[in-house]
């Protein structure tokens, strides 16, 4: 681990109580040896990998790290968690994400009732991701659920059937700045507006609407560079320069990363400034 992310780390400790989530000795050693020389005494949760592949420890090697990272004196154990992002791989399929979003929590479930078995006092089950919010926080034993992208969801929890159009509130706000080839429209937001992250395998920045939010058929969103975007199709015949139109992110959150500031919209028209922060 990193000595920044140590630094960042002991600071959260010091400034915030912060939890922190480890998942090897590789992982707890620096972070404990930080935490013992600024004498701070941190919380973990011990990350389990419940199918995503990237992050965490194999449930069946939970309780032997657990036991090591309980062994070091500045850390102290509290609960298990995992972040389910392999449920974006069902697309349409929502019986079988809804099926796997509640396979992954009582696998999670299973390891705390082992580590407790084994000694371990672990209060916390906390499961993780937005598509799984209807389905797996509702395992019995699951004491926590940390949704993100509900906050704003984006086309990529449309299509999963997580939410509606209706229920997605961020967009980026692009004008077209030129029309000068039949079926395409090009904007004043690309890469560095949207992001390239997709998260599912569906192609393209993001989902093309009309200033009012409404779906401009017959365009999609395919190509972007740094500052410009690639409307293409035959409903771009209705587009002008200076035109404004909305484009939905496949990916709310990497969308908000690219950006230090929101505009956040009321009902009545007004509007406030909302910075953003802990940008990465």
């Amino acid at each position: 681990m990193g000595a920044a992310k140590v630094a960042f780390a002991v600071e959260a400790v010091r400034r915030y109580g912060a939890t922190l989530m480890v998942d090897s000795v590789a992982v707890a050693g620096p972070l404990d040896a930080a935490l013992y020389e600024a004498r701070l005494v941190a919380g973990v949760f011990l990350e389990v990998d419940t199918g995503l592949g990237r992050t965490g420890v194999d449930p069946s090697s939970a309780v032997v790290v657990a036991a090591e990272v309980s062994a070091l004196p500045s850390l102290q154990l509290r609960g298990v968690m995992t972040h389910e992002g392999h449920l974006y791989g069902f697309g349409a399929d929502r019986a079988g994400l809804d099926a796997a979003a509640v396979a992954s929590a009582r696998s999670l479930v299973a390891v705390a009732e082992e580590l407790r078995a084994a000694g371990h006092a672990i209060d916390v089950v906390s499961v993780g991701s937005t598509p799984g919010l209807a389905a797996g926080p509702y395992v019995s034993g699951v004491t926590e659920a940390r949704p993100g992208t509900y906050v704003f969801n984006d086309g990529n929890q449309v299509r999963l059937g997580s939410c509606t159009l209706d229920d997605c509130a961020l967009t980026v706000l692009a004008r077209v700045v030129s029309t000068q080839r039949a079926g395409t429209a090009i904007i004043d937001a690309g890469s560095k507006a949207m992001s390239s992250d997709a998260v599912s395998a569906d192609t393209g920045y993001g989902m093309v609407l009309d200033r009012d939010g409404l779906p401009l058929d017959g365009v999609t969103f395919p190509r972007a560079n740094e500052e410009h975007g690639f409307l293409v199709g035959a409903g771009t015949g209705v587009l002008t320069v200076g035109d404004l139109v909305r484009i939905l992110p496949h990916h709310a959150c990497a969308t908000v990363n690219m950006w230090s500031e929101l505009t956040a919209v009321q009902a009545d028209g007004s509007y406030e400034r909302w910075p953003v922060v802990a940008r990465h």
